[in-house]
């Protein structure tokens, strides 16, 4: 994606409205049809763009993916570093980046194109995108880490219980739909607590949970996401799922 200064500091100007759109059509279509099975004319008329226009703002279909998974993995990586930012006690940091990332699926959906299209970037961008990733797994490990080593929380094997974690909470981006049974911060403030029972989180011999910590509602969370992805995707392009937790 080619960008001018006028992308970096003036967020409504045409030129940025139209590389929003041209994400919102791309990360749809991509979803919707994979990397292979969109074309150039498909992103285009999608974006409301001629052909040579799109080539003009994006480059290359690669440049364009490339552009789409490090940005949105560099703002997953702020918006969690913002939310663990709140507290020092790893209890309190798990359950955060739980609802962060839970936020970020179920809102956008990054893992459905993250993780099916990596293969497909040459081995240097691919190199950028997985070294964003590892920054993001950083945060999650060093949360764990300090918790094991405060006593508070049980892991023998850190790894193995950080890759359950992080899995359980990319699997909402295939089944949340906003229609579902429970709402966005419900489901989030779940996730917090399952991420802090895989880790057996006891204090004084009890179990930690969010209430217990003390936390708000994670419809904090959830706004912070949205202030930190919505210049890049807008709504209309997050395509909703049929719910796994479907209304009573």
């Amino acid at each position: 994606m080619k960008r001018t200064d006028q992308d970096s500091h003036d967020a409504e100007s045409p030129q940025i409205a139209t590389s929003q759109r041209i994400v919102d059509a791309s990360m749809t279509l991509f979803a919707r049809r994979g990397y292979h099975g969109t074309g150039i004319r498909d992103i285009a008329e999608g974006a409301g763009l001629s052909t040579a226009a799109l080539y003009h703002y994006m480059g290359t279909k690669e440049d364009l993916l490339r552009y789409i998974m490090c940005e949105a993995n560099t703002r997953l990586v702020n918006a969690a570093e913002q939310a663990i930012a709140q507290s020092d006690r790893p209890a309190d940091q798990i359950a955060l980046l739980a609802r962060v990332l839970v936020a970020i699926e179920a809102t956008h959906r990054l893992t459905v194109v993250g993780d099916t299209e990596l293969r497909v970037l040459t081995p240097e961008s691919a190199q950028e995108v997985l070294a964003l990733r590892d920054a993001h797994e950083r945060q999650w490990a060093d949360a764990i880490r300090d918790g094991v080593d405060q006593g508070v929380f049980e892991a023998d094997d850190q790894q193995l219980v950080r890759f359950a974690m992080v899995q359980m909470c990319t699997g909402v981006a295939h089944w949340y739909t906003p229609d579902g049974r429970l709402s966005l911060a419900e489901i989030a403030n779940r996730y917090g607590d399952l991420s802090l029972t895989l880790l057996n989180a006891r204090m004084d011999g009890k179990p930690i949970t969010s209430a217990s910590l003390g936390l708000h509602n994670a419809s904090v969370e959830i706004d912070l996401v949205m202030r930190e992805f919505d210049s890049f995707i807008s709504p209309r392009a997050r395509p909703t799922h049929f719910a796994m937790v479907p209304k009573s």
